[in-house]
Protein backbone atom coordinates (compact mmCIF):
# COMPACT_ATOMS: atom_id res chain seq x y z
CA UNK A 1 0.00 0.00 0.00
CA UNK A 2 2.77 2.44 0.73
CA UNK A 3 4.35 2.03 -2.66
CA UNK A 4 1.17 3.10 -4.11
CA UNK A 5 1.15 5.92 -1.86
CA UNK A 6 4.33 6.83 -3.16
CA UNK A 7 3.03 6.52 -6.77
CA UNK A 8 0.33 8.84 -6.25
CA UNK A 9 2.26 11.02 -4.94
CA UNK A 10 5.32 11.10 -7.29
CA UNK A 11 2.19 11.26 -10.36
CA UNK A 12 0.64 14.34 -8.81
CA UNK A 13 1.60 17.59 -10.64
CA UNK A 14 1.06 19.51 -7.09
CA UNK A 15 4.24 17.07 -5.37
CA UNK A 16 7.22 19.34 -5.24
CA UNK A 17 9.36 16.82 -3.53
CA UNK A 18 9.38 13.88 -1.36
CA UNK A 19 11.14 13.58 1.50
CA UNK A 20 11.53 9.41 2.27
CA UNK A 21 13.15 7.66 5.25
CA UNK A 22 14.30 4.33 5.05
CA UNK A 23 16.39 2.42 8.27
CA UNK A 24 16.81 -0.74 6.26
CA UNK A 25 18.09 -2.14 2.80
CA UNK A 26 14.71 -3.38 2.23
CA UNK A 27 12.91 0.04 3.25
CA UNK A 28 15.02 1.15 0.58
CA UNK A 29 13.95 -0.98 -2.18
CA UNK A 30 10.26 -0.85 -1.15
CA UNK A 31 10.04 3.15 -1.34
CA UNK A 32 11.86 2.25 -4.96
CA UNK A 33 9.54 0.42 -6.59
CA UNK A 34 7.49 2.59 -5.96
CA UNK A 35 8.78 4.27 -9.22
CA UNK A 36 7.28 1.16 -11.09
CA UNK A 37 3.72 0.99 -10.24
CA UNK A 38 1.36 1.79 -12.48
CA UNK A 39 -1.87 3.49 -11.45
CA UNK A 40 -5.31 3.30 -13.17
CA UNK A 41 -6.35 6.64 -14.92
CA UNK A 42 -5.93 10.51 -13.82
CA UNK A 43 -9.87 10.80 -13.46
CA UNK A 44 -10.36 7.59 -11.15
CA UNK A 45 -7.34 8.68 -8.84
CA UNK A 46 -8.68 11.95 -8.28
CA UNK A 47 -12.07 11.13 -7.65
CA UNK A 48 -10.64 8.45 -4.77
CA UNK A 49 -8.82 11.18 -3.40
CA UNK A 50 -11.69 13.69 -2.73
CA UNK A 51 -12.91 10.49 -0.53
Amino acid sequence: MAQVALAWLIGNTRTESLLLGASRPTQLQANIAALEVTLFGGHAVSRWARR
